[in-house]
């Protein structure tokens, strides 16, 4: 497997779509919030996600670890 980054349950999370706020949490609480797998939520922090993304998709789901 590649290497991933790692999501602890008590790691805080902002999930954005574009410059827009949609919700704070961890990821499972998020996942509930939008109804999507954690899975899924997972992968919008992946380095692979952002390289996909391109200008067109400027709405596009991120997700952003809180320090």
């Amino acid at each position: 497997m590649g290497s991933y980054n790692t999501f602890a349950e008590d790691d805080i999370y902002c999930l954005y779509k574009g410059e827009e706020f949609i919700t704070t949490g961890n990821v499972d609480e998020i996942a509930e919030h939008v109804d999507k797998k954690p899975s899924t939520i997972k992968y919008y922090a992946r380095e692979s996600y952002k390289r996909r993304r391109t200008s067109a998709m400027s709405d596009s789901l991120i997700l952003i670890k809180l320090d």
